[in-house]
């Protein structure tokens, strides 16, 4: 896999896979680099106890064995670092997108707040005048009652028909989506948002690449 982890870091990526994927990609690199430090480290030292025990080993040939030895060990320690860095990137990710993901949904809601308003205005009038309309049927006292109690709404075989020609024509009236089905999606978002463990996340997008990518889970580091 071709490594672009600076180019990641130096960004403003938002993608957690991406991310995640240079990070499994730099641990499968520095088990690589560990199997080969500690090969070249044996060879290195072999190379010094042939020396002491009277060999025809040159200084430059063991100084050539360090430095291999230095600059896997380097190269290892990159990998590393890389990885940590990566690692709080992907962190801070998370946290982007779950703010990000409330700031949308906050400003989504106080633009749909001139609607709600306009319905609970429309609402209101509306209990007025069934309200009025019920007093001059049962009195006051009795509509209030039936009005609280929802008793108002019983089938009447007498009105029920009238009721269900209105309620289709009003309904036919309405625009969708309505107030109610784009608040729920709002809240919807907004309690993903709230709800997202960045500590929960972070390993299972890694694992979730490890198993794409074929990395045995219990080799991960």
């Amino acid at each position: 896999m071709k490594f672009n982890f600076l180019k990641i870091l130096n960004s403003k990526s938002n993608n957690p896979e991406e991310i995640a994927e240079q990070i499994v990609a730099l641990e499968q690199e520095r088990s690589e680099y560990a199997k080969q430090q500690d090969l070249l480290r044996a060879q290195a030292k072999e190379l010094r106890q042939r020396k002491l025990c009277g060999e025809p080993i040159s200084d430059d040939q063991v100084r050539e064995a360090d430095r291999r030895v230095e600059n896997v060990r380097l190269d290892s320690e990159a990998v590393a670092e890389g990885i940590v860095k990566l690692e709080e990137r992907l962190r801070e990710t998370y946290e982007a997108i779950a703010q990000n993901a409330n700031d949308v949904a906050g400003k989504k809601q106080n633009a749909l707040l001139p609607e709600r308003n306009k319905l609970v205005g429309e609402l209101a009038k509306a209990k007025a005048r069934l309200l009025i309309v019920a007093e001059q049927l049962f009195g006051r006292v009795k509509a209030e009652e039936r009005l609280r109690r929802g008793t108002i709404f019983e089938s009447d075989p007498d009105t029920d028909p009238l009721m269900k020609e209105e309620e289709e024509k009003l309904r036919a009236s309405v625009k969708y989506p309505t107030y109610y089905e784009k608040i729920t999606e709002i809240q919807s978002d907004a309690t993903w948002a709230s709800a997202l463990r960045v500590d929960e996340e972070v390993p299972r997008v890694l694992d979730k690449c490890r198993r794409k990518m074929e990395v045995p889970l219990k080799e991960s580091v």
